[in-house]
């Protein structure tokens, strides 16, 4: 698993224009949590879009999304020990796999 700093890094190598904030500048509630959020629409390098939004495609999840994200993205997250969480269509958080969140915090605080 990789840090919250290795994360942000890699999104902004990867994903340029994706815009990712650390998740503690989110508000109040997550002052304490490792992660990243961003509330931008980005493209894949294949050009097609990061997330849909089902209403805005009939409610039929196109092929290559999983969960209205497409699918290469969140394996590029898994691959890093993290997954990404919907607060609404629009804002998305990228947090750690649980089962690694105690690997977090030890690094972070090491």
């Amino acid at each position: 698993m990789i840090t919250e700093q290795e994360l942000l890094a890699d999104l902004a190598a990867t994903f340029p224009g994706l815009n990712a904030q650390p998740l503690r500048t989110f508000g109040k509630n997550w002052t304490n949590a490792a992660g990243a959020w961003f509330h931008k629409p980005h493209f894949m390098p294949d050009g097609l879009p990061l997330f849909v939004v089902p209403f805005e495609v009939g409610n039929v999840e196109p092929e290559g999304y999983r969960c209205w994200v497409h699918e290469a993205f969140l394996v590029w997250l898994e691959l890093r020990g993290w997954h990404l969480e919907t607060y609404d269509y629009g804002t998305y958080l990228i947090v750690p796999e649980p089962a690694l969140i105690d690997q977090l915090v030890h690094e972070e605080v090491a």
